[in-house]
């Protein structure tokens, strides 16, 4: 197995393509590769931030959306769980609703 995964990978440190994998470690929700980079020596883990992200601005959107239609924060918390596979706290959907409509 050849560990060198350059095409699809770069150290986000020193931007280097010469880079191995080095394993993986668990986080809340999934297991992700860790890197080494050859050059610089250090590690780093696939970057998922942006899909999360994205995620979460839609998760937030909808969350909004549905309470302003009168949804309690309970059944909001089902509804994406069940529809979209988002397991969120509905205490998290109460600061989220709060801090949005504070915003506007």
């Amino acid at each position: 197995m050849d560990t060198n995964v350059s095409q699809r990978y770069g150290c986000k440190y020193c931007r280097s393509t010469d880079v191995i994998r080095y394993g993986k470690r668990k986080n809340s929700s999934e297991t992700v590769q860790v890197f080494k980079c050859k050059v610089c020596g250090r590690y780093f883990s696939e970057n998922t931030t942006y899909e999360k992200t994205k995620l979460k601005e839609f998760a937030i959107k909808v969350s909004v959306n549905l309470h302003l239609q009168g949804l309690s924060y309970r059944t909001i918390q089902r509804h994406l769980e069940e529809v979209y596979g988002i397991r969120v706290s509905h205490v998290t959907i109460y600061n989220w609703v709060k801090k949005c409509i504070q915003e506007h």
